[in-house]
């Protein structure tokens, strides 16, 4: 099984890698840990109020970019490190990557998706740049709607010890929510957990005719 966690060093993403004592995993498990650092571009300079830029400037701009990057590498490599750590203690048995980079995160991450070709992506509801107080985050919807993986979107810190889990199935039917039952069946999840299958009904939704009520003929008109 391969998975790809993406990473940031939030709340989120730390309890994303304690989560997964609760999924059920397998012990041979291959594992690309991936942290972006969000890069965005400066703003322009207005040339009427500062005129055109000198070649000192062109230089500054550059050394003060490359500096930032610098930095911003290193503080991805650390939480990288402590991510793998913290993986490690809890699942000695994963082969365990990290790969840093700088970008959008969310491209980045579905870029390395299409390389890496993971079973499960592990993210965190929000990140560090999110300003949500509640829902999941921008990167991590982005996630969800395009990537062609199972996602693992992690909300808090879990309260349930493994040997009591409950799970909740909502099944509509269709391929995908019978994919979903057929990953919680096929995982080995501790203990004996708790799962319920739940399946609702629009009753606004119209109902195609003869399908549940007979059409009965001797009805005016007909």
């Amino acid at each position: 099984m391969k998975i790809l966690i993406a990473y940031d060093g939030s709340g989120y993403s730390h309890t994303s890698l304690v989560d997964l004592k609760h999924a059920g995993l397998p012990q041979k498990v291959e594992v690309l840990i991936v942290s972006v650092a969000e890069e965005w571009l400066p703003p322009e300079k207005n040339e009427t109020t500062f005129g055109s830029p000198t070649d000192n400037d062109i230089v500054e701009y550059f050394q003060t970019r490359s500096e930032q990057i610098d930095r911003n590498l290193a503080e991805t490599t650390a939480i990288l490190v402590e991510a793998k750590r913290e993986l490690q203690r809890n699942f000695p048995k994963w082969s365990v990557e990290t790969e840093g980079s700088i970008g959008s995160p969310a491209q980045e991450i579905l870029q390395r998706t299409a390389d890496f070709k993971p079973d499960l992506i592990v993210v965190g509801a929000q990140g560090l740049s999110s300003d949500r107080v509640s829902g999941i985050g921008s990167v991590s919807q982005k996630i969800l709607s395009e990537s062609h993986s199972q996602v693992r979107i992690v909300r808090s810190n879990p309260k349930t010890e493994p040997a009591h889990l409950k799970i909740v199935i909502c099944f509509g039917g269709s391929p995908c929510s019978m994919e979903a039952v057929k990953t919680v069946a096929q995982r080995s999840w501790p203990g004996q957990p708790e799962v319920r299958l739940m399946v609702a009904t629009d009753p606004l939704t119209a109902l195609i005719p003869g399908r549940v009520f007979r059409v009965n003929s001797r009805l005016p008109g007909r």
